[in-house]
């Protein structure tokens, strides 16, 4: 399920904090700095990691009347559960429904990363 370029880019950039993708849990945040609610941008993109395995990727948006960034596509590999925000509610799926989804969010962020969408990127060990 997991695109091993999208795996590469995880590895390389805890590599370049200085830590080991296998050694303890790492959440991973991707932002584009222009990013925000009037003008759009690249989605913010969230990735946690334990010992080397992918627990959730979450991709976030600014939706409501407030423009809240809100988690949009959660995939929550440790739960086996999608969720998705629709009209303003929470709605939820079996992850094996949603292959061809995640297949599209790793080719995405594959291509912004490679563009050099993600002008802010951190990797915090927890």
């Amino acid at each position: 399920m997991f695109n091993p370029k999208f795996l590469e880019v995880l590895k390389i950039e805890v590599e370049k904090a200085g830590q080991k993708i296998e050694w303890g849990t790492k959440i991973l945040n991707f932002r584009d700095k222009g990013y925000s609610n009037k003008t759009g941008g690249f989605h913010p993109v969230e990735v946690m990691t334990d010992q080397g395995k992918i627990q959730y990727v979450t991709d976030f948006c600014y939706f409501g009347p407030d423009d809240e960034l809100v988690k949009d596509l959660d995939f929550a590999f440790n739960c086996g559960v999608f969720q998705q925000l629709g009209r303003g509610e929470s709605l939820e799926y079996p992850i094996e429904e949603v292959r061809d989804l995640f297949a599209m969010l790793q080719e995405n962020f594959i291509a912004y990363y490679a563009m050099g969408m993600y002008y802010h990127i951190e990797v915090e060990t927890i």
